[in-house]
């Protein structure tokens, strides 16, 4: 059996403007930094997740962690870089993308 590959993920919550993408070099996990509507930022992180493939026949892009509010940009990348690496096991280097 082969597990399918991550599709394309596209950011779309109401009230949240993506300002960067960080992805894992294996591509199944994401975090969005994304700027509220109070001009603050906070961040998402999602996962390629295959655990109901026996079931469905498909993956799914599944919210893994939303949360913190941090005032510029600058103080939200190291948090979330911190995050999605303890969340992947992976290193992760400069894989930031502007939106």
């Amino acid at each position: 059996m082969t597990l399918p590959l991550p599709k394309k993920f596209t950011f779309t919550r109401d009230g949240f403007d993506q300002v960067e993408r960080i992805e894992t070099p294996n591509g199944k996990a994401i975090a969005i930094i994304a700027k509220r509507p109070d001009s603050t930022f906070t961040h998402f992180i999602y996962t390629w997740d295959t655990t109901d493939f026996d079931y469905i026949g498909e993956g799914y892009w599944n919210e893994y962690e939303s949360g913190s509010i941090f005032d510029s940009i600058e103080s939200a990348r190291p948090s979330v870089l911190e995050d999605l690496q303890c969340m992947s096991g992976e290193k992760l280097t400069s894989q930031i993308r502007p939106s």
